[in-house]
């Protein structure tokens, strides 16, 4: 074994009389587990590993009718290589919180940029943590505002510095903010119990700036039941939030264009504002409401590694609700016949209920 992580390519050929075929094959050889995830390449895995580490995020909360839970994990206090183990199961699933130490078995992969061990890990074990390790684990999501106007507090607990830029001074956890005719990038350093993470701050111009153009106007309606958005604005709204954030919970009116699955909830939906737009919103998934006509969602948006799109979080999963259409009222001639040419009709459309005549030519 070599004495660090190496990938090595494997060449096999193999000759029948005047026939040969050759063949390559990729190996991880693996001495550091998490090393070695972290330098998986997207849809890369590896397969059949066993780690422990501290819980310090809840991504989705224990699933009653699935058995299983999503939560993130940081091993050997190591803040900056969280890795996530979606849809966890086994015994003591539906107990597990903030701070619990737990061994995990699965295979590790690199979804599009999140490192996790997927679908099918298991629960081996769960231990108690020492309060540092779950201090520290809770530290490795800690977040820092991505932009900022206005003086703000730093969370308690953490050595604060600055460790690039002079938009931005700290005493203590007081952050002073100084804004000029452009927009400045800071970074600033956190530290606990010897272990750090970097915050890229952006301060924003003063309002006589003009080194970016203005963003868009915001969205066109509240995102409430009475006024939910249009697809339109959910996109506005998606795709102003930072990677993996997510909006509060909002209305979200729409029709429906395709649908990936349909079971005991639908999943991977697209809806767009009229049929035919080509701007199209991703449901990532949704619980049924009562009746098949579902075109109000009631969830969160979020950017989720770029895709905009309504989630559930922290368990909390999106709703599906029937939008009433009406009744429309017909009147029609008492000469008429099944297949008889309409002379005369009152209206081509109407909203719900506008009462439409027309009349057929007597034989």
């Amino acid at each position: 074994m070599p004495a660090s992580n190496a990938k090595v390519t494997l060449t096999a050929t193999v000759k029948a009389g005047t026939v040969e075929k050759t063949k390559t094959f990729t190996l991880n050889l693996v001495v550091d587990v998490v090393d070695a995830a972290y330098a998986l390449e997207s849809g890369e895995s590896l397969n059949g590993f066993t780690l422990t580490g501290v819980i310090g995020k809840i991504d989705d909360a224990y699933s009653e009718q699935y058995g299983n839970i999503t939560v993130t994990i940081v091993i050997d206090n190591r803040v900056n290589q969280p890795i996530q183990c979606f849809r966890l199961k086994g015994e003591g699933c539906d107990t597990l919180a903030v701070g619990d130490k737990i061994t995990v078995t699965g295979n590790i992969v690199n979804y599009n940029g999140t490192i996790e061990f997927n679908s099918g890990c298991t629960l081996d074990a769960k231990t108690t943590a020492t309060a540092e390790e779950i201090a520290i684990a809770k530290f490795a999501f800690v977040e820092l505002a991505k932009q900022v106007t206005e003086n703000f507090t730093l969370p308690e607990g953490i050595t604060w510095t600055v460790k690039e830029g002079t938009a931005i001074t700290i005493d203590g956890v007081n952050a002073t903010v100084v804004r000029g005719d452009a927009d400045a990038t800071v970074v600033i350093t956190g530290t606990l119990n010897g272990h750090t993470r970097d915050f890229t701050v952006v301060v924003k111009a003063t309002d006589g700036g003009s080194v970016e153009p203005p963003l868009p106007d915001g969205p066109a309606h509240a995102g409430t039941e009475a006024d939910p958005y249009t697809v339109a604005d959910a996109l506005l709204v998606a795709g102003k939030l930072a990677n993996k954030e997510y909006s509060a919970k909002v209305y979200i009116l729409g029709t429906v264009v395709s649908i990936g699955r349909v079971g005991s909830y639908y999943s991977n939906l697209y809806i767009v504002d009229t049929l035919g737009d080509a701007d199209q919103l991703l449901v990532y998934s949704a619980n049924l409401g009562d009746g098949i006509e579902v075109v109000l969602f009631y969830g969160y948006l979020t950017n989720y590694n770029g895709t905009l799109e309504v989630s559930s979080n922290s368990g909390d999963y999106t709703y599906m609700e029937e939008v009433t259409r009406g009744t429309s009222t017909i009147t029609v001639d008492e000469a008429s016949s099944a297949n008889a040419q309409v002379v005369e009709l009152s209206a081509e459309s109407g909203t719900n209920g506008t009462t439409f005549t027309f009349k057929v030519p007597s034989k």
